[in-house]
């Protein structure tokens, strides 16, 4: 496993990322912010007490000429910077998304990385959730036949770092449109529609991918979702499947064929994780993704056929399609804050 560097000491890094790197059993060698004593108290609290703190990414990379691999969190509009200045030192990346705040950010960042020879990732974390993964696998075997469509519902109440609805789906529900483009590909055909007010509001995306499959995403923000809902349903031609919470897949495949109709022939099999008091915060973050991303990341090799760059690209291309069909007052924002 290769030594990580760290740079962020915000409430994600805090609350999930740091974390996730000790159950990983990462070993993290520096943190860099803009306060060498914030960056040390966030060691310490994180259980990384023997890496040393730095007041700046120049001097941690100075400090550590043999460190590779570096992780960033922090605040989308100084991420791309930071990120850069990782890349010219040659180092390798994982960076929290949103990286880059349009497509065109994004692209820049993932050409810069080609040209440095150098991997660049970006941290959708649902791509590594067991239960995604699971999903993965059952659509690509074509257990319940053809694809056909998708519901994807995502509530939450991000007011206090996502203060418009353009930065509510940059900065939250990211997540689900990435997770829509890892699951189904790419998108042929976007239109959106909005309902909202100050308090909250609710966008409902309706695509067609290049697959032919239709779906739909229905983003709500807002103190309603003061408790997130997060499903997704997909129907096939044989039976359908939901993934609640990135928790627990049901499946349920139909009668298909004659025969009496009276008879008990559907099926259906919820599959979930073992659950222990054992398990305490660290299943929560297993299950949502975020330990198999670090440990994918300092132990996987790094080759130049990564696509996870350009994987960024696509995402932001259908994240700015939605925003760029938002009632102008709503598209604007400061885009600066988020998880």
């Amino acid at each position: 496993m290769h030594p990580v560097g760290f740079v962020g000491t915000g409430f994600h890094a805090r609350t999930n990322l740091l974390p996730a790197a000790a159950l990983a059993g990462v070993e993290i060698v520096g943190m860099a912010s803009r306060n060498a004593e914030r960056s040390a108290a966030t060691l310490v609290r994180a259980g990384f007490g023997d890496a040393r703190p730095y007041g700046s990414v120049g001097d941690m990379v100075a400090d550590n000429p043999h460190l590779d691999r570096v992780i960033v969190c922090a605040q989308p509009s100084d991420q791309p910077a930071i990120v850069r200045e990782l890349m010219d030192a040659g180092v390798h990346v994982l960076a929290e998304k949103p990286l880059g705040l349009d497509a065109g950010e994004a692209r820049a960042l993932a050409d810069h990385a080609t040209s440095r020879e150098v991997v660049l990732r970006v941290a959708f974390m649902k791509r590594y959730a067991p239960a995604v993964l699971a999903l993965q696998e059952l659509l690509a075997t074509a257990q319940l036949g053809p694809l056909l469509s998708f519901d994807v519902r995502f509530g939450a109440d991000a007011g206090a770092f996502a203060p418009t609805t353009a930065d509510f789906i940059r900065l939250a529900a990211i997540h689900h449109v990435d997770l829509v483009r890892f699951l189904f590909g790419d998108v042929e055909r976007v239109d959106v529609a909005f309902a909202g007010s100050d308090l909250a509001a609710t966008v409902l995306v309706t695509v067609r991918m290049r697959s032919g499959v239709v779906g739909t995403l229905h983003l709500t923000n807002g103190p309603g979702h003061t408790s997130e809902l997060d499903i997704t349903t997909i129907t096939c031609e044989r039976g359908m499947v939901t993934m609640t919470d990135t928790r627990e897949l049901v499946v349920r495949r139909g009668a298909v064929g004659g025969g009496d109709w009276r008879r008990p022939r559907e099926q259906s099999t919820s599959l979930t994780p073992a659950v222990s008091t054992m398990s305490g915060g660290a299943q929560d973050l297993v299950l949502r993704g975020f330990v198999d991303e670090i440990a994918a990341f300092a132990t996987g090799d790094l080759g130049r056929d990564d696509r996870s760059a350009e994987e960024n690209v696509r995402t932001m291309e259908l994240v700015d399609a939605i925003v760029r069909q938002l009632p102008p007052d709503r598209a604007a924002g400061e885009n600066t804050g988020g998880a």
